[in-house]
């Protein structure tokens, strides 16, 4: 398997019509950051990570205005610190506000 992978699972916000994913090596999230859209799903797994590297992850809900653009029901949850191991499956929980 090339790289690390982690699933991050959050519980399911009231009108959410889709999921915004961040994750970085930076606690603060100023540098090597990426987003992934979760859309409808409760859970993502986070593919090609670093092995031994910590990562910070946080999740935040959005739904859609009459346009078809992203507006925000949520703000960012709080940040999950993940460590990859070599050879072990990382789960991870974030909580949902």
């Amino acid at each position: 398997m090339k790289g690390k992978k982690a699933k991050v699972s959050y519980k399911k916000a009231a009108n959410a019509k889709g999921y915004e994913v961040q994750y970085s090596t930076s606690k603060k999230f100023s540098q090597n950051v990426k987003t992934k859209n979760a859309g409808t799903k409760t859970s993502i797994t986070l593919s090609k990570l670093t092995k031994k590297k910590t990562y910070y992850v946080r999740v935040r809900a959005y739904t859609m205005d009459g346009n078809g653009q992203k507006e925000l029901i949520s703000a960012w949850s709080a940040t999950k610190k993940i460590f990859v191991f070599k050879r072990v499956k990382n789960i991870i929980k974030v909580g949902q506000s």
